[in-house]
């Protein structure tokens, strides 16, 4: 038997998806989106209690008083009307809603819909509206529906339409916020430049790391900028490990075992024991919802002994029955300490495992990746569907991103980094270009990317399968290494204007101090991870923020434009994304205030930004590159100069740069 798609109710991706299969018609698809939404908005009007939306993989429900009004169907929809328009080419017969007994069961196929829907709607909100005055008169504590109100189907709303009601319920009921939230520490009355880049310097050197303060303040004012910061220098001088001590620096949540037990002695006394929330969850979603009073068979195994068992909703909790000796069995098991569950689809059977609850530990905040020559595509990265086992094969990174987004979802402030380690063994430009075009679509109000990833499978497949779509959120910082030697692929000009380079300080073997590592300051992380978070922004800018800066310092207008002017002459001028990347950078300097000036912090910035653009060979390269030298002496740019000599010195030994 096929075990069916996993789909998590609180995410707008999977509800996207399945909206998407339903109603493949976009046109149509928004068009039933908006009813849904005005419907929300009437039914909360009356009591805005009475209502929850659940997602299924067949259809996409909302539910108002005892049960379902409407519903998103395959190539359809389906609702509650009280009453008829004179004619109409619908479906139509009794509800038998013993709240509603005059209602009508309305279907009407997706190519009618926009025709039919203005006849119907006065009589859908009349239902809508009855339905939830007798919901707010008979004061039910909490509808079974309650519990599986989709988060992802009201978040998919307020994707597309910018607005989406939330019951009232559901606030109420929200988990409190963990322990370990990272609440903004820094105390504004210290020096934050003493606060900010001593924290972070002092944070490598624990690693043993002796990196300039220059740099530490470039790599982290980058990472805000930017969000994709590309680290290059000889071998061994820190670039892994500086990113990888970022990420150590930082706080992280403490991940709760949502599949554990809780024990119960008069419970386990009867044979009953109920499903912690998660699990529940997952039985659902590998089968279908339960309805009251259905029962369903399952192997039960409790330290290897297999046992039948049945399975069946008892209010809001799914609850395993085992009957004679496999209660003994239940009872002895748990008396050997506290248990987790695993599900696993045996054929036609579900099969429940009790296993030994694992100790939670804080889960990484990064992913360290090592490229490979062979990487061709972003299948190494973002996995691919295999027809012949008709599944698809997942990767690392793919379960790293999806879980970056639920922890963002959730309203954490963690951040997380991926690692490319010698991202230019391959070509950056091949198996990262989907990552490059999304990171460049911008983002929306929400955060996230404005376009999504793709991915690409048979929704027939077996196994676990991904969303279609996958929005990078804005709490993903990328960081890639490269060596500068003739085996590696020199960086496309593409992967350099959206990336933020960063060369490596000349290696001081005077000043080295080997150092034995030990263990890090919290405060330091929580500096740094406040700066990080940005009020829930992440990496990234906007214009305002540009705008702002240029109206405090006008002359980086007037600078920028003199060195673009000087560089075109040799055809190698720069466009609006890297004026605004330098502008934006200086801006977040003054924030994090870990250069001694903004004139530091531009100098900075153009020598990232624009000195690494200079590459090729021939009197072109040469007369930017002087271009580029002449005009950073004249200001004092000594970072931007010393970048023109050494890539000029390099063109002269080599005849390339």
């Amino acid at each position: 038997m096929k075990s069916k798609r996993r789909f998590d109710r609180a995410s707008s991706d999977d509800a996207r998806f399945i909206v998407k299969t339903l109603l493949p018609d976009p046109k149509t698809r928004r068009f039933a989106l908006q009813i849904l939404l005005d419907a929300l908005g009437t039914v909360g009007e009356t009591d805005d209690a009475s209502w929850g939306t659940t997602l299924l993989p067949d259809r996409v429900r909302l539910n108002v008083n005892r049960g379902e009004c409407f519903a998103l169907i395959g190539n359809a929809v389906e609702f509650l009307a009280l009453g008829r328009p004179d004619e109409t080419r619908a479906k139509v017969e009794a509800a038998a809603r013993r709240s509603l007994p005059e209602a009508l069961r309305v279907r009407i196929e997706s190519d009618d819909l926009e025709g039919e829907w203005s006849g119907w709607k006065p009589h859908f909100e009349a239902a809508l509206v009855r339905s939830a005055r007798e919901f707010a008169g008979q004061n039910f504590k909490r509808p079974l529906w309650r519990e599986a109100h989709s988060v992802g189907v009201t978040e998919l709303l307020r994707e597309e339409f910018g607005d989406s009601p939330t019951p009232s319920y559901f606030v109420a009921d929200a988990p409190e916020p963990p322990e370990n939230r990272i609440e903004p520490p820094v105390d504004r009355s210290r020096n934050s430049k003493v606060s900010v880049l001593d924290a972070l310097k002092d944070g490598v050197a624990r690693a043993g790391l002796q990196l300039s303060e220059t740099h530490l303040a470039a790599f982290f004012t980058a990472l805000q900028t930017k969000g994709f910061v590309v680290l290059s220098g000889p071998s061994g001088t820190g670039k892994s490990r500086l990113a990888l001590e970022l990420a150590a620096l930082l706080p992280r949540q403490q991940s709760k075992n949502e599949r554990a037990f809780t024990s119960n002695k008069a419970g386990l006394s009867m044979g009953r024991l109920a499903l912690p929330p998660a699990l529940a969850r997952e039985v659902e979603a590998l089968s279908r919802p339960f309805r009251a009073g259905e029962k369903r068979e399952i192997a039960l195994d409790c330290d290897g002994t297999a046992m039948n068992a049945s399975l069946g909703r008892e209010g809001a909790n799914l609850v395993v029955r085992v009957k004679g000796a496999a209660r003994a069995c239940l009872q002895s098991t748990f008396e050997g300490g506290p248990l987790e569950g695993e599900l696993e689809l045996d054929e036609a059977r579900l099969v429940l495992r009790l296993l030994p609850a694992s100790a939670r530990k804080s889960e990484a905040n990064h992913l360290f990746l090592s490229v490979r020559a062979d990487w061709r595509d972003s299948s190494a990265l973002l996995g691919h569907f295999n027809p012949i086992l008709n599944r698809f094969e997942w990767t690392p990174l793919l379960r790293f991103l999806l879980r970056a987004q639920s922890v963002w979802k959730a309203g954490s402030r963690e951040s997380f980094f991926v690692i490319l380690d010698e991202m230019n063994l391959g070509r950056t430009e091949a198996y990262f270009a989907d990552f490059l075009s999304v990171l460049e679509s911008g983002r929306g109000d929400l955060g996230q990317t404005r376009e999504p990833l793709r991915l690409d499978f048979d929704p027939r497949a077996t196994g676990e399968l991904p969303p279609s779509e996958l929005y990078l959120p804005p709490n993903l910082f990328w960081i890639g290494t490269l060596n500068d030697d003739e085996t590696a692929h020199p960086l496309a000009p593409k992967v350099l204007d959206r990336a933020w380079p960063l060369e490596s300080p000349p290696v001081d073997f005077a000043s080295y101090e080997p150092q034995l590592e030990g263990e890090p300051n919290p405060g330091d992380g929580q500096i740094l991870a406040v700066l990080l978070y940005r009020d829930g922004q992440f990496s990234g800018f906007d214009k305002a923020l540009v705008a702002r800066e240029l109206k405090r310092e006008p002359r980086w207008r007037h600078d920028l434009s003199e060195l673009n002017a000087a560089l075109g002459e040799w055809e190698r001028g720069f466009g609006f994304r890297a004026f605004d990347e330098i502008v934006a950078f200086v801006a977040l300097s003054r924030e994090n205030e870990m250069f001694g000036s903004a004139s530091e912090a531009f100098d900075c910035a153009v020598a990232a930004k624009i000195a690494p653009r200079l590459r090729g060979s021939g009197a072109s390269v040469e007369g930017a590159l002087v271009a580029l030298e002449s005009w950073a002496d004249e200001r004092g740019f000594h970072r931007t100069q010393g970048a023109a000599k050494r890539k000029r010195r390099h063109l002269e030994r080599e005849g390339w740069v």
